[in-house]
């Protein structure tokens, strides 16, 4: 069964909602935390889940996220 979080990261909103909150949480643990670190777990959660890749790569979703 695929989790609501999974459902979630299936649209591009999404996606991009679960990158802006993980990067908050992870850095209150270590300000140092940078977007494409972020972005390679929840890809790789994805994956995970899809056996596909969301984005091609960071750049891919940087440009999506910033449309």
């Amino acid at each position: 069964m695929i989790s609501p979080r999974h459902i979630r990261m299936m649209t591009k909103q999404g996606f991009i909602s679960l990158f802006w909150e993980e990067l908050a949480k992870s850095r209150k643990v270590d300000e140092t935390t940078t977007h494409e670190q972020i972005y390679e777990s929840l890809e790789g959660e994805y994956y995970a889940e899809f056996n596909q890749r969301r984005y091609a790569n960071f750049e891919s979703f940087r440009s999506n996220r910033d449309r």
